[in-house]
This record gives C-alpha cells, sequence and structure tokens, in this order.
C-alpha cells in the first residue's frame, strides 16, 4: 500500500511491480483505489498517469490554496493526451463518499459538482485522469459571490507572444484607475488571464457589467472585438457556472 509520500508511487511504477492494475492508497485518512497507474497519458515525453498522481500530490499545498471549496470541472483524458478529451461537471455515482460536493444551478440543470478540500481529492481526480483542472469564480460557502474576476486576451493565431506580455501588464495597469489590483497569469495556451481579486459581497449579475468600462476604453466596446488583427479581450466572470483553469492544473499540452 501506498503512504501520503507521492514518491512511494513513482518508486512502485519504477520497480515494475504493475500486475495488479488496482491498488489501494492511504492519502492522509483517506483510503483510496488507483488503478492502471502504468498508463501512458503523455506519449510524446512518455509521462504514465503514477507521475501525474505524483505531481498532483507535490503540488498540492499550492494548489489547494487557489482551488479549496471551488466547484470543479474536470477534463478528463483517459486514453491520454492523443485520445478523446472531454468535461465532466456533475459527479460520478462511484465517487468516494469521502469527495465532498454540491449542487448548484435550478430544476434540471442543477449539478452535483465536487470540491477539492484536501490532497486525497486530487489523487482521486488525476486518478481518472483528469489532467485539467477548472475553478469556478466562487468558493464555499458564497457560491454566488465570486471572488475574483477575469478578463482573457486571446490573440489571433501567430502573434508575437511578447506584444501579449506588454498588452496585458499595460492593461493591468490600466485597471488600477478603475480600483483594481490586478494580476496577469498564463491560461496554459496561447493567451493570458488578468485577475483581479474581489471581496465575495457582489452578485455575477454585478461582477458581469462592472468590468465592461475598462474594456470598452480599451477596445471601443464591451463585447467581443473582432478577432483578425487584434487581440481579443473577454471578460470570463460571467455568470455562476463560468470556471477557467486551475493554477497549477496540468493541461493537454
Amino acid at each position: 500500500m501506498f503512504e501520503g509520500d507521492s514518491c512511494f508511487v513513482v518508486r512502485y511504477i519504477l520497480a515494475k511491480n504493475v500486475a495488479r492494475k488496482v491498488q489501494f492508497t492511504q492519502i492522509g485518512k483517506r483510503k483510496l483505489e488507483i488503478s492502471n497507474l502504468d498508463k501512458v497519458l503523455y506519449p510524446d515525453a512518455g509521462i504514465i498517469k503514477a507521475e501525474v498522481i505524483a505531481y498532483y500530490l507535490n503540488i498540492a499545498p499550492t494548489l489547494l490554496r487557489h482551488i479549496k471549496g471551488r466547484p470543479l470541472t474536470l477534463v478528463r483524458y483517459p486514453d491520454g493526451v492523443t485520445g478523446q478529451g472531454f468535461f465532466q461537471k456533475n459527479k460520478a455515482d462511484n465517487t468516494p463518499t469521502s469527495i465532498e460536493d454540491v449542487k448548484l444551478g435550478e430544476g434540471k440543470k442543477k449539478i452535483n459538482y465536487i470540491l477539492a478540500t484536501e490532497e486525497a481529492t486530487l489523487v482521486w481526480t488525476a486518478n481518472l485522469a483528469a489532467l485539467e483542472l477548472h475553478q469556478m469564480h466562487s468558493r464555499s460557502p458564497r457560491f454566488d459571490n465570486p471572488d475574483y474576476v477575469v478578463w482573457d486576451l486571446d490573440p489571433p493565431d501567430g502573434s508575437d507572444f511578447r506584444s501579449v506580455v506588454e498588452l496585458a501588464f499595460n492593461f493591468r495597469e490600466h485597471l488600477e484607475a478603475f480600483g483594481y489590483y490586478a494580476f496577469v497569469k498564463t491560461t496554459g495556451r496561447k493567451g493570458l488571464h488578468v485577475v483581479a481579486p474581489l471581496e465575495p459581497k457582489f452578485s455575477f449579475n454585478d461582477v458581469f457589467e462592472a468590468p465592461k468600462a475598462p474594456v470598452r476604453e480599451v477596445s471601443g466596446s464591451s463585447n467581443r472585438p473582432r478577432r483578425s488583427g487584434s487581440t481579443n479581450f473577454t471578460r470570463k466572470t460571467t455568470g455562476g457556472s463560468d470556471t477557467t483553469r486551475s493554477v497549477k492544473s496540468a493541461g493537454r499540452r
């Protein structure tokens, strides 16, 4: 049985003791079933599932500071990154009872989201080959009040990334005139996010309307500007179900 140290997972695979496809691991107080640890998830780099689990264990202290208490959407690649991926919002029926969740939405649109609260959650999601974790912009217990707003800078194909970086930092400085204290972060793809923390006391509707003004001054419109020839500014905090890729999340690339 593995201990709560990610090194044991990797050592197990390196020892080539992979005859048993299903194993059990103790992560803190939780006993979890993990399987197919030698499954190759990143063929070009030769990275196997055990190493993905090890990564999420190692990064857990940092990652949990950002996602703890937030409803998660999983982006799963059960056949690795060269296979078909899919988004999973609803908690699966076979989810361990120790994994916390919350039901959000109304009527038939209600979704039972997973909440990341501890290292064991990250091990379980990694075992599902959930390489990407996408977080909501609010956290427990104030799910109706976002605690940050995101502007997405999506450059056209072929753009010089250095110019996108310059634009993002100029926009960050521009936001200070509106009372925002913002940060620039990568998205995991070709663009950048400008993120401003908020006190969780405003509705999603308020947070949808207020950030229009800074974008309007930059692009001349509070809506999406044209993609051709200019960076696309988009407010990503537009509703309660919006998500962004989590800090330190792995990804397809």
